[in-house]
C-alpha cells in the first residue's frame, strides 16, 4: 500500500472516531423468520441494477439494466414515477427534499422531482 493510501486511511479512520453519534439517523434491523415472497411489483422488463428505500419504508425506487427507474408505492404496488435513463448504476430517494439520486451515465448524476 502506497504511503499517500496509509495516510489517507488514517486520516479516515481518526474523522470516523471523532464523529458526532447523536447526530446519525438511526437504522431499524427487521428480522425475517420465514423467506416468504410478500409482494411482486410488476414493471420492469430487464434485470434489477439499483434498488433502494426510501427511510418511510413505503416507497423504493429501483432501476434496470435498459435504464428504466421506477419509484415505488411498495405497500399499494403501485407506480408513483415512471424515468428513464440510458444507462443506471445506482438511484437512491432523498427523504428531505423528495427527489431521486440517479448516477450511472458516464460522469453524470441527475436528481429528479421523485414526487
Amino acid at each position: 500500500m502506497s504511503t499517500k493510501l496509509k495516510e489517507e486511511c488514517a486520516a479516515l479512520k481518526s474523522k470516523c472516531a471523532t464523529a458526532d453519534m447523536s447526530k446519525l439517523q438511526p437504522t431499524n434491523l427487521w428480522s425475517v423468520p420465514q423467506l416468504k415472497e410478500k409482494r411482486v411489483l410488476k414493471g420492469h422488463i430487464r434485470k434489477i441494477q439499483a434498488l433502494s428505500w426510501h427511510a418511510d419504508s413505503t416507497r423504493m425506487i429501483a432501476a434496470d439494466q435498459g435504464g428504466k427507474v421506477i419509484v415505488w408505492d411498495a405497500k399499494r404496488n403501485t407506480k408513483l414515477k415512471l424515468m428513464s435513463r440510458s444507462f443506471v448504476m445506482a438511484a437512491a430517494l432523498n427523504p428531505v427534499n423528495e427527489t431521486a439520486c440517479i448516477g450511472g451515465d458516464p460522469l453524470l448524476i441527475s436528481a429528479d422531482d421523485a414526487s
